[in-house]
């Protein structure tokens, strides 16, 4: 039967976004642990890999080593730690939706582009925090334009992470099976992402997740960032081996011509992950009828 609404699109659009936010908002407990948790990971990390971007005294492939390691890390920290906080949402929520949605108070695209806002300013402000601390702990690229295509590219990621989350989260019928599916799911993503197989070397019966992988995207943009029309890398001495940006990104199969195409991509995995749990949100409320 077909639902007749109480109101409109919009106001219902309003209505569910406003009252998701004000959830969020009585929890703040919750606000605190994920900024302090940003805090906290760029801290770390940055700790860990502290000043390797300026280190002029090692020799050119331990730098590019060292640098290319903090850069991939924040790869993945990025990926899991969106898609670990998304995992949740829709199993936990699914009851309540569809008994609303039974009563006809509001569409399931509406409630899954509530959800998707309401959660949209922490997956920006937590990635923003990371990503200052990080990279200016870490050393890396000083020109302005390079730090904030950093962080562009880390939201794009932490944005493909989440909205891959969103899709398993509304698949799986329980939190339980939510969190235990999602970070298996995530790991040939990584695998394939450059860092630990190049292309080259992957099997063609795998070779199709090469694409579907925002975790190589992003990794090559963010190399691309910080080595692309880089002079001498470390220390050079006329006994070493010494190479430049251009030759870093070449010994990792990786091209600056190819950064404009994985951004591309990268928005283009967003909106499909995303395309796809609203398609599975909206099959659910139609076989719960």
């Amino acid at each position: 039967m077909k639902h007749q609404y109480k109101v409109g699109f919009f106001k219902q659009l309003r209505a569910t976004v406003w009252r998701s936010w004000r959830a969020s908002l009585r929890e703040p407990f919750m606000t605190k642990i994920r900024l302090f948790t940003s805090v906290f990971i760029g801290l770390i990390s940055g700790l860990v890999f502290l000043k390797v971007g300026k280190n002029t005294t090692d020799e050119s492939n331990d730098v590019a080593t060292n640098v290319n390691g903090a850069l991939f890390f924040t790869v993945m920290t990025q990926s899991f730690s969106a898609l670990s906080g998304s995992l949740y949402i829709f199993p936990a929520e699914i009851p309540v939706f569809l008994k609303e949605h039974k009563l006809a108070m509001y569409r399931p695209d509406v409630y899954f582009i509530s959800k998707t806002l309401s959660e949209f300013p922490w997956y920006v402000i937590g990635p923003v925090i990371y990503s200052t601390i990080f990279y200016f702990m870490v050393g890396l690229r000083t020109d302005a334009a390079a730090f904030f295509i950093f962080v562009g590219i880390v939201q794009l990621l932490n944005q493909a992470g989440l909205s891959f989350g969103y899709f398993i989260s509304s698949i799986s019928p329980t939190v339980q099976v939510a969190t235990s599916v999602g970070p298996p799911l995530i790991m040939p993503f990584v695998l394939f992402g450059g860092f630990f197989l190049k292309d080259m070397s992957i099997p063609d019966y795998f070779i199709w997740l090469k694409w579907l992988s925002f975790v190589k995207y992003g990794a090559e943009c963010v190399q691309i960032n910080q080595w692309a029309n880089y002079g001498q890398v470390g220390h050079c001495n006329g006994t070493n081996i010494c190479f430049d940006g251009k030759k870093v990104l070449e010994s990792n199969g990786y091209s600056k011509e190819n950064f404009n195409r994985n951004i591309g991509l990268l928005f283009a995995l967003i909106f499909g992950f995303r395309i796809l749990a609203l398609f599975f949100v909206m099959l659910r409320a139609r076989l719960a009828k």
